[in-house]
């Protein structure tokens, strides 16, 4: 089993995650969050290994840089991917990756998109086309 934090106030956006995560990583067990705090509290609880989070929970780069980095303070080796919608988040994101995040997808998350992603950072995702 995978556990995973889906971190998204979008209920479409997360239904739509959720479902590309179950034909990647099978063995996947994801739980979604709107609330960072609900999210942190999950993760203090549960041995969590991947965190996908959404670039509008919080309202700025800083708010997402506390978010992480309130994560990283929990689970300091947990993957962190940061999905958002515009080169301004792509940009703050690169800038956040040497210490923070794992990696950036931008909008819309696709299955090739997600699939490369996750094999980067060493998930062992599933190899059969959508």
């Amino acid at each position: 089993m995978i556990p995973i934090i889906l971190l998204d106030p979008d209920r479409g956006s997360k239904k739509t995650i959720e479902k590309l995560l179950g034909k990647l990583l099978p063995l996947a067990e994801c739980r979604c969050f709107s609330s960072p705090a609900k999210c942190c509290e999950y993760l203090k609880a549960e041995d969590v290994s991947l965190v996908l989070m959404s670039s509008e929970v919080g309202s700025t780069s800083l708010e997402h840089q506390l978010i992480i980095s309130r994560m990283r303070a929990i689970r300091p080796e947990i993957e962190i991917i940061l999905i958002g919608k515009d080169p301004l988040d792509e940009t703050a994101a690169f800038r956040m990756m040497d210490d923070h995040i794992s990696d950036y997808i931008r909008t819309p998350v696709t299955h090739d998109k997600l699939r490369h992603t996750l094999a980067r950072i060493g998930c062992p995702v599933e190899h059969q086309r959508h």
